[in-house]
């Protein structure tokens, strides 16, 4: 009996080692599949600059990193933050993914290493979200002896880095305005590192004047570090109202942008923005990093302005071609053409690749019922970006027909046209033969008779050569549709720019002509002799002239029905060679912009047309053609109810 009880003993512990050792080895297999399933995941470094400390830019910004990593498969996002001159090294040399920094640094790293925005933050202040902040220049309140801006000459001023954007950068330009020149006019400039620093400094006396970005010292109170009733601001900018609550003494900017290096693949781009804008207000991302959300990319174009302005970093050579300049350029290209035939091979294997891994992910979606619920929760709240992007296809699509539509019909009129201007030619010669012929019979008829003869066939000579003349000038703008509808860049071409530009205002007045009969404009021109022969791209300056010259069209038409037979529509073109570039200006005296239609007039799809007028791509791809391809620059002024004008600077192709 004592011995069965032992067998029944013994066979129950080898039963129990047993499943000890199946279940430590499936948990074991569960880890190899999981860890290898992770050393698959490519690694992205998202570059962020650590303005008030590395550590506390990881805790702020990784959750946003580890919300990407659960949105995007195959891929792992991680933070890493730099100082002000790490982070310039870091993009230089290409080894970040994405960037993600202040206005100011990021059209330098736009204009110098290609680096493109894809999303605008949206952040969280006092409990509301605001995708523009600006500057506030501040003093102690008991400072009775600084009431006016005119006051901070002969002070003290503290900002918080020299090359910091709403640290100095922006306030620097507003001081400028005020008429103040901060290197000049002040007893002393420092540089705190911080903007609690810079209101501490204040506070304890060390310095007069201040100079953060706004929201600051309302934060510093709602964190009790301060009190606001010991401040007070030097110079309000009311141009915003209530919209902006917080002290503000400059134009407001847009926020931090979410940027992709040249690099980062464009379907990877693609995916990141959209799981950006699917972040909730009430995500742990959202709620780490302090903002409501991202939207889409604002328009930095008054970024450009003011470091343009300033002349810093990358605009200290403004206007000036140096042969370091022209040589970086040369230099880039080169890299560029010998890393094409690399990418297409990369971008192959790659594309391959994502291929595996959607039918991978495809399969575990259909396996996994539970997980595939909280997917399509999800995909709810994305639907509408990609609804967006859909739109946007169409779009292009629309105008790709548009292009070949115009390709057809100048086809179609180009046939006709040869056989006016060949019958032409052909009447000349006839009406010749015919006064030949008459020569011999001449003496026949009377000289009343003969006189009468002559002068109908001079007549009939006068209206060919007429007929053959603005046949070839029909010709000759069917020629010009046809490259037109190409739609892509084609040779550059030294020709006289100044009649180029003219040919072209008059295919767009002309083209307004051909919907409304009874419009009419006057075209006032002031063409540079020097421009006349000149290295340019013509396929992609006439997109650009049209485009713009279409838009004045409309305004001006648009103040007319408005004032009726007292108001003349006037355009004035004019062309001035400025060193290697070709300064060209277009002014209407329309119905001019507001200021908030003027910052978005360079968005895609902005148009203030009514619906089947526009399409809002026209100025966008004209900033892009002009600004990104051919490193020129596209400026507008406008003054609501008046005026607009463009101005668009084209360097020379061959320096190009």
């Amino acid at each position: 009996m004592t011995h069965t009880i032992h067998h029944k003993i013994l066979l129950s512990v080898i039963i129990t080692l047993l499943c000890c050792f199946f279940d430590g080895a499936i948990h074991i297999g569960a880890m190899a599949e999981k860890k290898s399933e992770r050393s698959e995941e490519k690694e992205m470094i998202i570059a962020v600059v650590a303005k008030r400390g590395k550590q506390k830019s990881i805790d702020k910004w990784q959750p946003t990193a580890d919300y990407l990593t659960a949105h995007i498969p195959g891929y792992r996002f991680t933070v890493a933050p730099y100082t002000w001159a790490e982070i310039r090294e870091v993009v230089s040399k290409g080894t970040a993914d994405f960037v993600l920094t202040n206005p100011g640094m990021y059209v330098e790293f736009e204009a110098l290493h290609d680096v493109r925005r894809i999303a605008t933050l949206k952040n969280v202040r006092l409990g509301r979200p605001y995708t523009s902040f600006g500057v506030v220049l501040f003093c102690r309140a008991d400072r009775t002896d600084i009431q006016n801006p005119e006051d901070i000459k002969g002070k003290r001023l503290a900002a918080v880095n020299e090359t910091a954007w709403g640290g100095w950068q922006v306030g620097w330009r507003q001081l400028l305005e005020l008429g103040i020149d901060p290197y000049k006019d002040l007893d002393e400039l420092t540089f705190a590192g911080s903007h609690d620093n810079v209101v501490y400094a204040v506070r304890d006396g060390t310095t007069d004047v201040g100079n953060v970005r706004t929201d600051t010292i309302e934060r510093m109170a709602s964190e009790s570090k301060i009190k606001m009733a010991d401040f007070k601001p030097i110079y309000i900018n009311r141009e915003y109202g209530d919209e902006f609550p917080f002290w503000l003494s400059t134009k407001l900017y847009p926020e931090w942008p979410f940027a992709t290096a040249t690099h980062t693949p464009m379907e990877l781009n693609e995916k990141v923005a959209i799981a950006l804008m699917s972040i909730t207000s009430d995500s742990v991302a959202a709620r780490s990093g302090l903002y409501e959300g991202w939207t889409v990319p604002s328009n930095y174009q008054p970024v450009h302005e003011t470091l343009r302005m300033l002349k810093v970093t990358p605009y200290e050579r403004y206007g000036e071609i140096t042969m370091k300049a022209v040589l970086l350029k040369y230099w880039k290209e080169l890299i560029l053409i010998n890393l094409i035939a690399l990418g297409m091979a990369v971008a192959a294997f790659y594309f391959r690749r994502l291929n595996l891994r959607l039918l991978k992910t495809q399969n575990e979606l259909q396996l996994a019922s539970s997980d595939l619920q909280e997917k399509n929760r999800e995909l709810e709240q994305t639907l509408e970006q990609v609804k967006q992007m859909q739109d946007q296809i169409v779009m292009q699509e629309k105008m790709a027909s548009l292009g070949a539509l115009t390709a057809g019909i100048a086809h179609e009129i180009k046939n006709p046209l040869n056989f006016v201007i060949n019958f032409s030619e052909l009447t000349g010669d006839l009406v010749n033969d015919l006064k030949e012929e008459l020569e011999d019979v001449k003496d026949a008829l009377s000289q009343e008779t003969r006189d009468y003869i002559f002068e109908i066939l001079a007549d009939m000579f006068t209206n060919a050569g007429k007929i053959n003349e603005h046949g070839k000038r029909a010709d000759g703008i069917v020629r010009n549709m046809l490259d037109h509808s190409r739609g892509q860049s084609g040779k550059s071409q030294t020709l006289d720019v100044n009649k180029f530009i003219d040919e072209y205002v008059q295919l767009g007045y002309h083209g307004m002509r051909g919907s409304d009969a009874d419009f009419n404009v006057d075209i006032q021109t002031d063409y540079d002799p020097d421009a006349a022969s000149f290295e340019v791209f013509p396929q992609d300056l006439s997109r650009v002239i049209l485009n713009i010259v279409n838009n004045a069209c409309y305004a001006v038409r648009e103040k007319e029905q408005q004032s009726g037979d007292s108001y003349t529509p006037t355009l004035i073109v004019s062309t001035k060679k400025i060193n290697a570039s070709i300064e060209i200006r277009i002014r209407d005296n329309g119905t001019g912009m507001p200021q908030e239609v003027k910052e978005k007039i360079f968005n895609p799809f902005f148009t203030t047309k009514p619906t089947g007028s526009g399409t809002g791509l026209g100025l966008s791809m004209s900033y892009d053609t002009v600004v990104q391809v051919h490193k020129g620059a596209f400026e507008v002024e406008s003054v609501h109810g008046e005026y607009t004008e463009f101005t668009i600077v084209v360097p020379d192709a061959i320096s190009s």
